[in-house]
């Protein structure tokens, strides 16, 4: 390579120096690890053929995809003296077996490691081609571990040991009929003779034939590798933990805060997180012992850390935090700050630079929304070295700004207010109520993204899944790969008994809803923007309440698209990418954990105090101002009367203003009394419960909207403050009552 798999960027390489590689200790042979696997991956490893290798009628795909591939070798191997002491270094570490024929090539080429030896690896990407997409990894990675909450109200601060597998890949033996797919350059067989190598495959040696040295260890570089790691791995912690207790991507994190530990298996890294010390530490020595008892060597052990570098991230134990690393952080913000200064930069240079910004996001998702007009920038630009766009400067710019608040939060408590919101064309509903913050953490520890990577293609259907009310348990199964030949063997599925959890509807009739805002559009928009707004406005009313900080939020949407784009913490679609900005900015700047799930539609609450504002002559139209009290006529009616001076049983279509508009229906009569009842009653039995249990901003926002109240010159004040909730016994300022009574009789004089 030298180069990025199919980029023209050089990477970081280095030429071979013989003693200098990370390799295991001479005279060692490798693990034959199938005791350790069970199930797919054991069958995989024993029939690669049937299993892992394309069918013929991709083959001849295969084939001509590999032939335009050329590998990477390592320069210095271009010297045979220096070629033949690399292979005769592998062959004494018991890395290479020998072969006549081979299926497959490698080429070798090496990257510095920390320690500044030198790493191994293979260039596959011809081989490769020719093997199946490898089953999904779900590991345990640094995102997965944002997940971990901890009780800080009772003191607990998370410890973390760890341990790493050495030279892990290079430990594990593979069968022979799979290691010649992994052929490297022959040798001659005269040097096989000096290395004591009198008969190859039962033949005897001749001086002047050639034969292949075949990496007999899973090659650093084959596609399939890591997923055998996994499992290897996996498998090992199974024997000290339960299937609970495995820390994986795509499932909530094990709870430790009863004083259980759980283990984060990444590849070679083995680590092990929980509160009590000495807990943990004796069950990484206790999955490090199972290691060297089966001949894996171990290093890099540490005892149990409060403050521990882990994964590219650090935990702050006491603080019960993750930040990332403080160097790659520091490295990051600078590249950002050049970038803002809009030098000239290709495509691919900047797709590098994002790809390190992406990875820190990971720790907060919404600050993903950051990046837009650089993925555009990246693909018009991929290999044009032009000036970076204003837009992707500021972009930049603003990424830099926001990186000392991506942090994850580990003790942030799921607050017992949860919230629904819904849209109609002509107006935004929002309803709040309390739960139990068990049953409420049971529901929002789920993201709706998850239901894709741990559901099979037959079962995505959420409204079909919710209708059936599909009862989830909450004991995990082990990991389960499809085990016919003639299926998709791409999908790793990792799931519940039942699957992927809906949320219930028992869930939602127990808690006693109130209304919080009854809001018009007046605007045309598609309805997943209205939707997203609804969200948007739900988290601004949350972030106005002090309380409400540093807490984790359940809002329930019935819109898919919104969810998802909500979960992911971006969208492709700019507009609702612009609501997630404002998602980014609520969470960011307050410390809010925002879990945002899918209801069908039927069962959301929200659903009626978002319609009440249709006009049955136009029902997808926005809402119309002359149909709502006061419209574009000021804040008086023919009578003169200002509306706060009203009996509310005259306010509305009641009023000789509103009346003139003959339009005005029976149906929308109906929909005024509905809105007065909640104006007129704070206890109404849909719509709220004891006011003495939930006072208003308990939760997060007013019992009606302003609309919703009937109050005279309210889309004047909401047009200025977008949400802007009233109370049915507001009364105005009296500079607001000078102000409404100047523009009123400006109405009455152009009138």
């Amino acid at each position: 390579m030298g180069r990025a798999y199919g980029s023209a960027q050089s990477t970081k390489t280095v030429p071979y120096r013989e003693g200098r590689v990370s390799l295991p200790a001479r005279g060692r042979r490798p693990v034959d690890f199938r005791q350790f696997l069970d199930g797919p991956a054991r069958r995989f490893l024993e029939n690669h053929e049937q299993w892992l290798l394309h069918d013929d009628a991709q083959m001849a795909v295969a084939h001509d995809h590999a032939a335009s591939i050329k590998p990477y070798t390592d320069p210095a191997f271009r010297d045979p003296k220096r070629y033949h002491s690399f292979a005769k270094e592998l062959f004494h570490c018991g890395i290479v077996s020998l072969a006549r024929r081979v299926r497959g090539r490698c080429a070798p080429f090496f990257v510095p490691k920390k320690s500044e030896a030198l790493r191994l690896v293979l260039d596959c990407r011809q081989l490769n081609a020719y093997f199946r997409v490898p089953a999904a990894c779900e590991m345990g990675s640094l995102a997965a571990m944002c997940e971990i909450e901890v009780e800080a109200s009772e003191g607990q601060t998370l410890f973390v040991p760890q341990a790493d597998v050495q030279d892990c890949f290079w430990q594990c033996e593979v069968p022979h009929e799979l290691a010649l797919w992994f052929g490297l350059e022959a040798v001659p067989g005269w040097l096989l003779l000096e290395w004591g190598v009198d008969t190859v495959e039962g033949i005897p040696v001749d001086p002047h034939e050639f034969i292949h040295p075949v990496i007999s260890c899973l090659p650093m570089g084959w596609s399939w590798a890591m997923w055998f790691v996994q499992q290897l791995h996996e498998s090992v912690c199974l024997q000290h933990f339960t299937e609970e207790s495995l820390l994986r991507d795509g499932r909530p994190a094990p709870d430790v805060r009863s004083g259980d530990c759980c283990a984060s298996p990444y590849c070679d890294n083995s680590g092990v997180i929980g509160i009590d010390d000495k807990s943990v530490l004796h069950l990484r020595e206790s999955v490090q012992q199972t290691f060297e008892t089966n001949g894996f060597r171990m290093h890099e052990e540490t005892e149990a850390e409060q403050d521990a570098k882990i994964l590219g991230g650090r935990f702050h134990g006491e603080a019960n935090v993750i930040r990332p690393a403080k160097q790659r952080v520091d490295k990051t913000r600078k590249a950002f700050l050049w970038l803002a200064r809009r030098p000239r930069i290709t495509g691919r240079e900047l797709e590098r630079l994002v790809g390190h910004g992406v990875f820190l996001s990971l720790l907060n998702r919404s600050s993903l929304s950051v990046f837009c007009h650089v993925y555009a920038f990246v693909r018009e630009c991929y290999d044009i070295r032009v000036r970076a766009w204003a837009s992707v400067a500021k972009e930049c710019m603003t990424f830099a700004a926001i990186l000392p608040l991506i942090i994850a939060d580990l003790q942030r408590d799921w607050c017992d207010v949860v919230s629904c919101v819904d849209a109609s064309k002509s107006g935004i509903g929002i309803v709040a109520g309390v739960a139990v913050s068990e049953d409420v953490r049971r529901r929002g520890r789920w993201h709706e993204r998850w239901r894709y990577k741990r559901l099979p293609p037959e079962e995505l259907q959420p409204r079909k899944r919710s209708l059936a009310q599909v009862v989830s348990g909450h004991q995990y199964v082990p990991s389960a790969v499809c085990d016919q030949p003639h299926h998709d063997h791409g999908l790793l599925p990792l799931c519940l008994d039942k699957g992927f959890p809906e949320i219930p509807d028992k869930f939602i009739q127990d808690v006693n809803w109130c209304t919080v805002t009854a809001k018009p559009m007046f605007f045309k928009e598609p309805i997943h923007i209205l939707e997203a707004r609804s969200v948007v406005l739900r988290l601004g009313q949350i972030a106005s309440y002090p309380e409400s900080h540093h807490k984790k939020h359940l809002i329930m949407c019935d819109n898919m698209s919104v969810v998802l784009g909500f979960s992911k913490g971006r969208a492709s679609n700019f507009d609702l990418l612009s609501l997630c900005w404002k998602a980014a900015a609520f969470s960011l700047s307050c410390n809010l954990g925002v879990r945002v799930r899918w209801i069908r539609s039927e069962f959301n609450p929200a659903d009626r105090p978002s319609r009440p504002f249709v006009d049955p002559a136009w029902p997808e139209a926005p809402a119309r101002r002359d149909r709502w009290h006061g419209g574009r006529r000021g804040s008086h009616c023919r009578d003169g009367l200002e509306a706060h001076e009203r009996p509310l049983d005259q306010r509305g279509p009641s009023c000789s203003c509103c009346r003139g508009g003959s339009t005005v229906s029976s149906s929308a009569q109906l929909r005024w009394d509905h809105i007065e009842n909640l104006a007129s009653s704070r206890a109404v039995a849909k719509h709220r419960t004891n006011a003495s249990r939930w006072t208003q901003p308990r939760l997060f926002g007013r019992a009606v909207g302003a609309y919703a109240s009937g109050l005279d010159g309210a889309h004047w004040r909401s047009a200025r403050v977008p949400g802007g909730l009233l109370d049915p016994g507001w009364q105005p300022s009296q500079r607001r009552i000078r102000k409404e009574a100047k523009a009123g009789d400006a109405s009455r004089a152009i009138g």
